[in-house]
């Protein structure tokens, strides 16, 4: 991980690493707070940009809150790639 006072990689919030996800992650998270404090017009992007990278639950509940505060909808399904849909392609019978 990266961190360099203030300053961080953005490309490492989608860094598979379990060692650099949470910190980054929370730097990430801790921007779109600081964002909404200030009423940005960035703060929907910032905390749609955290939620990109966030695999852990707890994370991904404190992004969602103010995102649905702020009207956006989250299909968590999806976020976390859960199958909801499945297809059977072909079945087969062998008989001995």
């Amino acid at each position: 991980m990266i961190l360099i006072g203030k300053v961080w990689i953005p490309d490492m919030l989608l860094d598979p690493s379990p060692e650099s996800d949470e910190a980054v992650q929370k730097r990430a998270i801790n921007e779109a707070k600081e964002l909404k404090v200030a009423e940005s017009d960035q703060t929907q992007a910032a905390y749609e940009k955290a939620l990109s990278g966030a695999v852990d639950n707890d994370q991904v509940q404190e992004i969602v809150k103010p995102l649905e505060e702020l009207g956006v909808k989250i299909n968590l399904q999806k976020h976390f790639g859960f199958l909801t849909k499945w297809y059977r392609l072909a079945h087969s019978i062998i008989r001995a």
